[in-house]
C-alpha cells in the first residue's frame, strides 16, 4: 500500500556513467546497494547587516548550491567494481578462463569518469525521484574487523540535483552479488600474514576540487582530480613479531596488502608497495595485551608507480 511518509526500506538507488559531464544521461543504469547515504544538495543561507533601516533584519541570500557527501555501498563480489571504476577509472580486465575474470585498477592520470545518481522513494503514493548529476567519486576507506560483513564509505561531489516524479531508468540492470565478510579479512607485510592483527584501516581519496567559477545557476563548473594518496592504519597485539615497529625505528619503508575472500574463489586485494609506518608508542593500559596502533602513508615512488593496486576477481566480465 502506498504511504505519505517516506522510509529507508523503501529507496532505490540507480547509478551510471554518465555521457558527458553533467549531463544525467547514461547508456547504462544499475539497481544499486547501499547501507546508508547522505549524498545530497545544499544551499546555506548567508546574511549581510543592512545599517540605516532600522533595526529589523532584512532579507537572507542563498550561497551556491553544493551536492556531496558519503555513500556507504558493502563490499560486494560484482557491484563493487561498478564503484572502483568511478574511483579508479577503467580496470585492466583478464579472462582467467575458468569463468571468473580478475580485473585490475590503479589510480588513473587521466580524467575520471562522471555519474548520475538517482534516490528514489518509491514506497510513496507520489513517489519522488533526486536525481544527482555531474558526480565524481572522492575515494573510499574501510576498517578491518574480526566480525560483520565488510563495507566501505565513498566520497561524493556533484554538479547539481533535480527532483523528478518518475525514475530515471525502469528496467535497470542489477548484478548478481555476494558480500564480502570481515572474518574472511587478511592482512599482510610482504608475503607473510600478520598474525597479531585486530583492526586496521585503508582510505584512498583523489583530493577532488570544486572548479567555482561565476555562473548565473550558482552551479559549480565542475569537479577535478587532484593528488591521489593512499593512508591508513594497522592495530596489533605486542609480540615477538616486530617488524612494524621497526620499519618505523629505522624509517624503513615496507609493503602491505589488505584482502577479502570467499570460497567461491572471489577476492578482493588493496596492495600498497611502499608503505612509510610511523613510530608509534606501545602503552601499557591495564592488565590485558598491549596494542599498538601503527598509522602508514603509501607512496608511488616504485618501479609501478602507483600508491594503490585493486584487484577484484569474480565472474563479471567487464566494467
Amino acid at each position: 500500500m502506498p504511504k505519505t511518509r517516506a522510509y529507508g526500506s523503501d529507496v532505490q538507488l540507480l547509478g551510471g556513467f554518465e555521457d558527458s559531464y553533467g549531463s544525467g544521461t547514461s547508456a547504462k543504469y544499475w539497481n544499486l546497494s547501499f547501507g546508508s547515504s547522505d549524498l545530497g544538495s545544499s544551499k546555506a543561507l548567508g546574511y549581510d547587516p543592512l545599517l540605516g533601516q532600522g533595526r529589523q533584519a532584512k532579507d537572507p541570500y542563498y550561497e551556491g548550491e553544493k551536492v556531496e557527501g558519503n555513500i556507504e555501498p558493502p563490499f560486494m563480489t560484482e557491484e563493487t567494481g561498478f564503484w572502483l571504476k568511478g574511483i579508479f577509472g577503467t580496470p585492466t580486465t583478464t579472462d582467467n578462463g575458468d569463468g571468473s575474470y580478475t580485473h585490475v585498477f590503479v589510480p588513473s592520470n587521466s580524467t575520471l569518469p562522471s555519474l548520475v545518481f538517482e534516490e528514489g522513494h518509491i514506497g510513496l503514493s507520489s513517489p519522488v525521484f533526486k536525481r544527482r548529476m555531474g558526480v565524481k567519486l572522492g575515494g573510499l576507506s574501510f576498517s578491518m574487523a574480526r566480525s560483520g560483513n565488510a563495507k566501505m564509505s565513498i566520497s561524493a561531489m556533484g554538479q547539481s540535483e533535480e527532483l523528478y516524479s518518475a525514475a530515471i531508468s525502469s528496467s535497470p540492470s542489477k548484478y548478481e552479488n555476494n558480500r564480502f565478510s570481515n572474518s574472511k579479512g587478511a592482512v599482510k607485510k610482504g608475503e607473510d600474514y600478520f598474525a597479531n592483527v585486530v583492526g586496521g584501516s585503508f582510505s584512498f581519496s583523489n583530493s577532488l576540487e570544486a572548479v567555482e567559477t561565476i555562473r548565473d545557476d550558482g552551479k559549480i563548473e565542475g569537479v577535478d582530480e587532484s593528488e591521489a594518496n593512499a593512508t591508513g592504519s594497522v592495530e596489533v597485539l605486542m609480540s615477538t613479531d616486530t617488524s612494524l615497529e621497526l620499519a618505523g625505528s629505522n624509517e624503513t619503508p615496507i609493503s602491505l596488502e589488505y584482502s577479502f575472500s570467499r570460497d567461491d574463489g572471489s577476492s578482493i586485494k588493496f596492495e600498497m608497495p611502499r608503505v612509510f609506518v610511523e613510530k608509534s608508542k606501545q602503552p601499557v593500559s591495564g592488565p590485558g595485551g598491549i596494542k599498538s596502533t601503527y598509522n602508514w602513508r603509501a607512496s608511488s615512488e616504485h618501479d609501478d608507480g602507483y600508491v594503490v593496486k585493486v584487484t577484484l576477481t569474480n565472474t563479471t566480465a567487464s566494467y
